[in-house]
């Protein structure tokens, strides 16, 4: 039996970009942006028989992005009194995401292979909008889990010019307590050695990745 054990870890970050004026009437203008992403995985392999090979990957991520488009009005009262007022909005999203999953694939012969497997995920999202730095209108916190099971078989045709995939996903999100089920099916024809073809089709779970002043934004877990 072969072992092998990887391991990757990475780190992302993009650039905060800062645009700022000011005049002699007292008001200093900011659009500051600030966003980026980390994560880290660990990832094992395994050969356990000719006919079994399994991944495991555990990995974390966290993606945040903050706003700053206010203005900054400086005035002076009756009495000489220096007084600051901040307008404008303020926004913070940050996401953490925390997954383990393991994918099996066994071997029937060199024309069929039968892939499943589980995925969990943890996603911990935290989401501020503010039109001063007093007036905080949407203030959440929110945390979801996602449990899946999968089963596919591919099966390949005249020579591996053709491909099928056929398979089924089954989620359950603990925030609606309840299953959905994603079948799907997959295509691949070779018509020559330059030309492929592909098809999908299936249905897909989307859930929040991003919340936009109480839009959210979809994608696939």
């Amino acid at each position: 039996m072969e072992k092998i054990t990887l391991i990757t870890l990475s780190y992302l970050k993009y650039p905060s970009f800062l645009q700022g004026s000011g005049g002699s009437f007292g008001i200093r203008i900011n659009d500051v942006t600030q966003w980026g992403n980390t994560g880290s995985s660990f990832k094992w392999s395994r050969r356990w028989s000719k006919k079994i090979f399994s991944n495991t990957l555990v990995s974390y991520s966290n993606y945040f992005s903050n706003r700053d488009r206010s203005a900054n009005i400086s005035r002076t009262d009756d009495q000489g009194n220096k007084i600051d007022i901040r307008r404008g909005t303020l926004e913070d999203n940050d996401l953490k995401d925390y997954s383990l999953k393991t994918d099996i694939e066994y071997k029937l012969n060199k024309h069929n292979f039968i892939e499943f497997g589980y995925h969990i995920t943890h996603n911990d999202i935290k989401y501020s909008y503010a039109q001063s730095d007093t007036s905080k209108l949407i203030d959440r916190a929110t945390k979801g889990n996602i449990y899946a099971l999968y089963a596919q078989d591919k099966i390949s045709f005249f020579k591996n010019r053709l491909q099928l995939i056929p398979g089924v996903r089954m989620n359950y999100f603990d925030q609606t307590r309840k299953w959905y089920t994603e079948p799907r099916l997959n295509a691949t024809l070779e018509v020559t050695d330059k030309i492929k073809l592909k098809g999908f089709g299936g249905q897909v779970l989307s859930v929040c990745k991003k919340s936009n002043t109480g839009r959210c934004i979809t994608g696939q877990p």
